[in-house]
């Protein structure tokens, strides 16, 4: 059985918290960099593509050929978005942001979109949000019911729209509604 190996662009880039100091890698070089350690694929952090701009999609196209000319291929895109949002039109922004992730995975090549489960953000603090596991208490006057039946109802439009475009959402079991497997399943 062959056996291919990716990583993500995360692992090289702890945004200043790491050896790699202050200064955020460019993205060609973590790509030349696990071309180096015989990786096949990297998972692409949606921060990560600072120049991406669909709408003159040139640099996804470079992009997937700087990638390929190192023997690699882009395997997922990670969106950033948060759909536990109280205000119907705020949530329709993020099914908008996680829709253009799924666009520029299809202009890099990647069939999957890493998406999140939704938080409320009532523990702003990532240290205490950790310390809490990464629980937190809902918005007054909400629950998490709601914030479950608002993350479905996102993720089924959205997926409708990946879908459309020949991508696959993967839901990451992450934190917030999908930190346990209990979550996750709902």
């Amino acid at each position: 059985m062959n056996c291919n190996l990716a990583i993500s662009t995360y692992s090289f880039s702890r945004f200043g918290a790491g050896p790699e100091g202050r200064d955020v890698q460019s993205l060609e070089s973590m790509i030349d960099r696990s071309a180096e350690l015989g990786l096949q694929g990297l998972e692409i952090i949606g921060n990560h593509l600072t120049n991406l701009n669909l709408d003159t999609p040139e640099y996804c196209y470079s992009l997937k050929q700087y990638l390929a000319s190192r023997g690699m291929s882009a395997v997922s895109v990670s969106a950033h978005h948060n759909f536990v949002q109280p205000d119907p039109a705020v949530r329709q922004q993020h099914i908008d942001r996680l829709n253009h992730w799924v666009d520029a995975a299809v202009e890099i090549g990647a069939p999957y979109v890493r998406a999140f489960g939704g938080r409320w953000g009532t523990v702003p603090n990532f240290n205490d949000f950790m310390d809490a596991h990464g629980e937190e208490p809902p918005i007054d006057g909400y629950t998490d019911d709601d914030a479950f039946r608002w993350s479905i109802d996102a993720f089924k439009k959205s997926a409708v729209y990946a879908g459309s475009r020949g991508v696959t959402l993967l839901l990451e079991n992450h934190w917030g509604l999908t930190g346990t497997a209990a979550g996750t399943l709902r």
